[in-house]
């Protein structure tokens, strides 16, 4: 790859671009995993794996230190499952999940909230009460923040600095979800639901989680480091995601991924059809 060949795009933008057809073929629920972009989407993944995981190890500390037994969820925990603990290739963050209480005194993300205050790591904005996202950022460390990237790149060799510094710019281009999961109101015993909604996109009121599913939590290895994982990680995410192949598409109808057609798998290109066709590298259990 070029020193100018910017593997990062707009994945807003891309999702603007994308097809309504319900036969466009995305790897991914926003539309932007095409096959157009596939090949440009794995070289970003690449490029940007050592800092996405540099800011999970960061992430799974913080919440440690805060007491919340976070775990592996969604693209994360597909790739324990299916990739023998490595981010998946088109992936373009981290996932984690909580419940939402984990007893009646203090919600998680409250708790999680109140350490960082006490640690001097500045909160501002909570996603959903006041329509801007959460930032944690120590008060007085901002600067060494883009130095950290930057003294991270100087080991990287397909990032330049130049290239970080565009990067910082946006430094949601390397973020971890955490999601919280509550009793789903039709099952509040047995089941679970994700506290997440998107119109069309995502309905969470239709996935039920068997709580069993999720616990007793085990520990695994992801990207070389510790991680809570669900107990049963097939039963979640065949619920979540539907098939767990490689070669699955996002079903918009269903809201579920679904096996490409072997029609439609021979007209994507080669280097396309080569990667998803490699054997996947599913953990024993």
């Amino acid at each position: 790859m070029e020193d100018n060949d910017w593997p990062f795009f707009d994945l807003a933008q891309e999702q603007k671009n994308v097809s309504n057809s319900p036969q466009e073929v995305s790897l991914n629920m926003w539309g932007s995993c095409t096959p157009k972009t596939f090949m440009k989407t794995i070289r970003r993944t690449a490029c940007l794996k050592p800092l996405h995981v540099a800011l999970l190890r960061e992430v799974l500390s913080t919440c440690e230190n805060a007491g919340l037994p976070v775990f592996a969820y969604a693209g994360t925990a597909l790739g324990l499952y299916r990739e023998g603990g490595e981010m998946l290739s088109h992936d373009y963050d981290s996932d984690l999940a909580v419940l939402e209480y984990q007893d009646a005194k203090m919600g998680s993300l409250s708790k999680l909230a109140n350490f960082c205050l006490s640690s001097n790591i500045q909160v501002s904005g909570i996603e959903g009460f006041d329509e801007s996202p959460v930032s944690l950022r120590q008060n007085d460390d901002i600067p060494k923040i883009s130095h950290g990237l930057l003294s991270c790149a100087e080991s990287l060799p397909r990032i330049k600095p130049v290239q970080l510094r565009e990067l910082v710019q946006d430094l949601s281009n390397i973020h971890v979800d955490l999601f919280t999961l509550s009793p789903h109101p039709s099952s509040p015993v047995q089941h679970l639901r994700v506290n997440w909604h998107l119109g069309n996109g995502y309905n969470s009121s239709a996935k039920l989680f068997a709580r069993d599913a999720f616990f007793p939590l085990k520990s695994m290895v992801y990207e070389d480091l510790p991680i809570l994982a669900p107990a049963n990680l097939e039963a979640y995410l065949t619920v979540e995601y539907g098939y767990l192949g490689r070669d699955a598409m996002y079903d918009r109808e269903t809201q579920r991924y679904v096996k490409i057609s072997d029609d439609v798998f021979r007209q994507l290109p080669a280097q396309m059809q080569k990667l998803l066709s490699r054997p996947t590298i599913e953990q024993k259990y």
